[in-house]
């Protein structure tokens, strides 16, 4: 829903160029990352779902440290595929609609959207185990407002500049980062977080 409402906004207030640019580079870069991030997370949760059986301060360690391990993988694996649509988005997007504006577009959106999913996949494994322990039902509630708001946001933004893709690229970044540190925050903040930590933060 966020993203046909953003495609929406983005046709009615710059053009369908970028409109079409936008839902381009966002087809791709989800096809790979979400499929990467996925895997990686489907992967982290049967060894945490093991280590929380465990319990005792054994099984609270593993649960950090498979923390640690799958963000490393996240970015060890999911940066360099983002990396590689910088250099090849724009190639890919000439070649399926023969369009060099939509191309240039799309390869610019890209540059910086990259940060925002770079981000998410580590969020995505940092969360995990509040997950499988029933504790991130708040994640919900910060991801619906924080969508609410980065709507808003592009919305303020096209009705009082000269709005182009790039700019809404650097809201949806910003608000993607100050999410990610809400939720850390959050639970650090209460506590959930300790049991974990030594793992989390020591050498693998």
């Amino acid at each position: 829903l966020f993203r046909i409402v953003l495609a929406g906004i983005v046709s009615y207030f710059i053009d369908t160029d970028a409109m079409v640019a936008y839902l381009l580079a966002v087809l791709f870069i989800r096809l790979t990352t979400e499929e990467i991030s996925g895997a990686i997370a489907d992967a982290e949760s049967g060894i945490v779902q093991d280590a929380l059986m465990e319990g005792g301060a054994r099984g609270f360690f593993q649960v950090g440290q498979t923390m640690q391990l799958a963000i490393l993988v996240q970015l060890a694996i999911g940066a360099p595929v983002l990396v590689m649509w910088v250099f090849v988005m724009e190639n890919v997007v000439d070649w399926l609609v023969s369009n060099a504006s939509i191309a240039k577009i799309a390869a610019q959106y890209t540059a910086v959207i990259l940060i925002d999913y770079a981000v998410r996949g580590v969020s995505r494994s940092f969360m995990l185990p509040f997950h499988l322990t029933g504790q991130a039902h708040f994640e919900r509630n910060v991801d619906v407002m924080a969508t609410f708001v980065t709507l808003i946001s592009i919305a303020v933004a096209a009705t009082q500049n000269d709005l182009t893709l790039v700019s809404i690229g650097w809201i949806q970044v910003t608000l993607g980062i100050s999410k990610a540190v809400a939720k850390v925050s959050y639970v650090t903040l209460r506590g959930w977080l300790t049991p974990y930590k030594t793992g989390l933060l020591g050498m693998l």
